[in-house]
This record gives structure tokens, C-alpha cells and sequence, in this order.
């Protein structure tokens, strides 16, 4: 990441409440991805060069992508593509809406630097997410790199 993040976003994301810092950051950058000014900002930061990868069927403009569990509520995917990311995984997205793991599920180990997650899949289930896709398709068009669902197993 640039110089900016390292000294302005990191250090105020740091000293939050994990799981907030991370609705915090989507938020933003959901924000941030509905201005085509600040859309084009973000290309022009932090795409990275052009390395075009065709794998399974599908082109990615680059082998660096989005992984499951960032975007949970799929709520930023221009802002994923304006970050230059070859691939975008939603979820885990299960059947039935859930809540995830009893607080607190995610936290800063001081010793390791590390994040630990025990989020226990909280999502809106699969048709908010279906219908949160169609809205976000009937908006702005199919995202232009390959998206996907990681799909989990609902809690009964």
C-alpha cells in the first residue's frame, strides 16, 4: 500500500475496535467508489501494472484479488475494481441469514501482529445478497472482472 495509507488510514484504523475498523474501511471505500472523480483517483493510485492472466475459462487483467470475507454484503464492488483487482470473492454467503459468533469475534493479537477472525459467517443470506447483486447490475452494469460467491453451510 502507498505512503498515504501507511501514515493516514492505517495508524486511525489501528486504534479502533477490529470489527468496526472493518465495516469503517467498506464503508469508505463504498463512498469513496460512488464519484467517478474519486473512482479515477483510486485507478490512478493503486493499479497495479497490467498482468493479464487467462485461467479457467476466464480473463483476470491481474492474478491479485479480492478474497471471501472482506466484503461479505458485496457493499464496494466498484470500489474493488477501481483498486485494480483481478477478481472479486463476496461472502461467505450461506442460505439463511445469520449472525456470526458472539462478540467479540474479531481481534488484534499485540504479540504476533495478527488479526484473529471468528466471525462465524454473519450475512444477510443468499437472496439479500442475489437481490443487493441485481441492484447493484441494474446500476452500474456487470463488474469488469470476474466476481464470485464463496458459499458457506448455514447454522440450523
Amino acid at each position: 500500500m502507498g505512503i498515504g495509507y501507511r501514515l493516514t488510514s492505517r495508524p486511525f484504523l489501528a486504534v479502533q475496535d477490529s470489527e468496526k475498523a472493518h465495516g469503517r474501511a467498506i464503508l469508505g471505500l463504498k463512498v469513496l467508489s460512488s464519484n467517478p472523480v474519486t473512482r479515477s483517483v483510486l485507478r490512478g493510485m493503486y493499479s497495479p501494472k497490467s498482468l493479464p492472466v487467462q485461467r479457467f475459462g476466464s480473463h483476470y487483467p491481474t492474478p491479485f484479488g479480492l478474497a471471501a470475507g472482506m466484503d461479505k454484503r458485496a457493499e464496494a464492488i466498484r470500489g474493488w475494481e477501481s483498486l485494480g483487482l483481478g477478481f472479486i470473492e463476496i461472502g461467505g454467503v450461506t442460505a439463511l441469514e445469520q449472525g456470526g459468533n458472539p462478540k467479540p469475534r474479531m481481534f488484534r493479537s499485540g504479540t504476533s501482529k495478527a488479526l484473529v477472525n471468528r466471525m462465524g459467517f454473519n450475512n444477510p443470506g443468499s437472496q439479500n445478497i442475489a437481490a443487493q447483486l441485481e441492484k447493484h447490475i441494474s446500476k452500474f452494469g456487470k463488474p469488469s472482472v470476474p466476481l464470485w460467491a464463496n458459499l458457506g453451510k448455514s447454522k440450523l
